[in-house]
């Protein structure tokens, strides 16, 4: 199940959801994803179009307030007229009891789980106050304004396809490694980097810019390394340089793939914008 914000100008005219230039992009990115869009049930927050398409006209001072919610915007409260809509929106997600609600963008967000910041809780599964399990993620006008979200958004909606499996949420089991030894790190590289095929890498950053070589940083500690004999540093190097190399040529297969999907979508997109341009 798929949630939005409200009618735009087009859905209200045949009163659906997504069926203008963001419903568009919203089923190219389920393709993208592996969902098929006939398996989806899509739906808004509100079903009717906010004035001027602005959600703050639907909200006033907080004694006007919906009951029990936050704030959606800062020091503003959706009005307690438009809580009808809230309430139909809880019977719908009733009525089709779906594994998985996916939240497009704050407002949807707000309306589930009671939060809004879609950037800190995107991509995280959550349970509604109904037992009902939520991926919030993006809302498709918001890529439109900001393309680089796309990806992620795409990477959500792949997670929320696993999820759709089952309606119960299931953690990942994950093992940390914590200050490996020399011996430790040759375990690891014989375990998980030697017959990988595909490999998830955290690269962090710093100062809003990734490293020099954009590569993950892969070393140990200097105490640990000064206290090691000339031999074991010498093994230690050259396992963190094998390590390090075949990331570089994990990422590099990685950076190509995407390079190439994502020439053919902005063409798609621009071929989109040149048909419905008048």
């Amino acid at each position: 199940m798929l949630i939005g914000e409200a009618w735009g100008e087009q859905e209200a005219r045949q009163r659906t959801a997504f069926v203008g230039p963001t419903g568009w992009l919203l089923k190219n990115l389920l393709t993208e994803a592996g969902i098929r869009v006939a398996d989806c049930y899509m739906t808004n927050v509100f079903n009717f179009q906010p004035q001027g398409n602005k959600i703050e006209t639907l909200c006033g001072p907080r004694d006007e307030g919906i009951l029990g919610y936050p704030s959606l915007l800062p020091g503003k409260y959706v009005s307690y007229k438009y809580g009808p809509e809230i309430s139909r929106l809880h019977g719908e997600i009733k009525s089709v009891e779906p594994n998985v609600v996916v939240a497009l963008g704050n407002t949807a967000m707000w309306a589930t789980l009671g939060k809004t910041r879609i950037g800190t809780y995107r991509g995280v599964v959550q349970l509604a106050a109904d037992g009902y399990k939520v991926l919030p993620t993006y809302h498709p006008a918001a890529i439109f304004r900001q393309w680089n979200l796309r990806p992620v958004t795409v990477l959500d909606l792949m997670k929320a396809r696993r999820e759709s499996e089952y309606p119960d949420i299931r953690r990942p089991k994950r093992q940390i490694w914590i200050e490996p030894t020399l011996e430790d790190i040759h375990e690891f590289n014989r375990r998980y980097i030697q017959s990988c095929e595909r490999l998830a890498v955290d690269i962090e950053q710093l100062e809003r810019s990734l490293h020099a070589s954009g590569l993950p940083q892969v070393g140990t500690s200097q105490l640990l390394f000064r206290s090691m004999t000339l031999e074991d540093q010498a093994n230690a190097i050259g396992l963190i340089y094998i390590v390090t190399v075949r990331l570089d040529q994990l990422l590099r297969i990685f950076l190509a793939t995407q390079r190439q999907r994502y020439s053919r979508m902005d063409f798609m997109t621009s071929a989109f914008y040149g048909e419905h341009s008048d």
